[in-house]
């Protein structure tokens, strides 16, 4: 997965996140993985829009956007978020 996000174009990394969004079950995506390359894409704008997708999913199966506490989730990707 890490190296479709960096050496694809940002049209093809919309498609990947569509393609995700439409054929996997929105609960058995994992939130670290994707997260953690889109850090490693070094795009803010991938970043960003793959932790806004996982806000909202925790918002639509748990009722708030937050990461479970003690996830590598809230650990590391909040605060880089926040930064």
């Amino acid at each position: 997965m890490q190296q479709l996000f960096n050496q694809s174009s940002p049209y093809k990394r919309l498609y990947l996140r569509r393609f995700a969004r439409d054929t996997i079950p929105v609960e058995g995506i994992s939130a670290r993985k994707f997260l953690e390359a889109a850090q490693n894409s070094q795009d803010p704008s991938v970043f960003f829009g793959v932790y806004k997708y996982f806000q909202q999913r925790n918002r639509r199966a748990r009722g708030s956007p937050a990461f479970l506490k003690g996830t590598t989730q809230e650990r590391i990707f909040v605060r880089k978020f926040s930064n």
